[in-house]
């Protein structure tokens, strides 16, 4: 299957939308970071009881 110049022009024009939106983002100071779920493993006693046992 031979692979069409169209094809190949279309492939980069879709990265570099893809390079200047991530970009874009990293200016406006998004980091990709911000995007990963944040849920809290324990509260204070837990994490001090966790800390404190023998278990570790």
């Amino acid at each position: 299957m031979a692979v069409k110049i169209t094809d190949i022009w279309e492939a980069w024009n879709q990265y570099q939308k893809f390079v200047e939106y991530v970009a874009t983002q990293i200016a406006g100071d998004h980091r990709f970071i911000n995007d990963l779920m944040q849920d809290t493993i324990a509260d204070e006693d837990e994490l001090h009881k966790a800390v404190s046992s023998n278990d570790n």
